[in-house]
Order: structure tokens, then sequence, then C-alpha cells
């Protein structure tokens, strides 16, 4: 598990997942994927602000989810000096 002050994400190596998974299909030269998700406006906003974050939190709400696929660790190169839960 990995935060990035917001959300949490599943950080992990492509290996964990079927040859035939699309996301290894979709991202074959892909060693490890970072994997979140969260309420749309919230999640793809700069700066969220209050009523965005409360918007978050009372459902219904649209949500996201982002992958990042990469051959290294990618919260390690996207947001270095942040931790892994």
């Amino acid at each position: 598990l990995w935060s990035n002050g917001w959300h949490t994400n599943f950080s992990f190596e492509a290996d964990l997942l079927a040859p035939d998974d699309p996301l290894r299909a979709a991202h074959p030269e892909a060693r490890f994927f970072l994997v979140g998700w969260g309420e749309r406006d919230f999640y793809m906003a700069g700066d969220a602000g209050f009523w965005k974050g409360f918007k978050a939190i009372v459902p219904p709400s649209p949500a996201v989810m982002q992958v990042f696929a990469g051959e290294d660790r990618v919260e390690d190169s996207a947001w270095p000096g942040t931790d892994l839960a």
C-alpha cells in the first residue's frame, strides 16, 4: 500500500497478474503497476478544496481509477520522498 497524501494506492509487480490480464496486455513492457481510485472531481482536481472534499464523501458520486505502469516502481520516480504504508 502506498499513500500520496490523499489517496491510498496499490503498488505491485506485474508478475502478480496472470499473463492474460488486461493490464498486462495493455502494458506488456511494465514491470510494476500503481493503481488508485477515488471520487472523480476530487481526485482530478489540482486543489480540491473543502467543497469538493465534502462532495467526495457524500454518495452517490462518480469515481475514477488511475493506473500507472512502468519499468521501475512508479511511486519512487513520480513522487520521491513519500512513504509506503
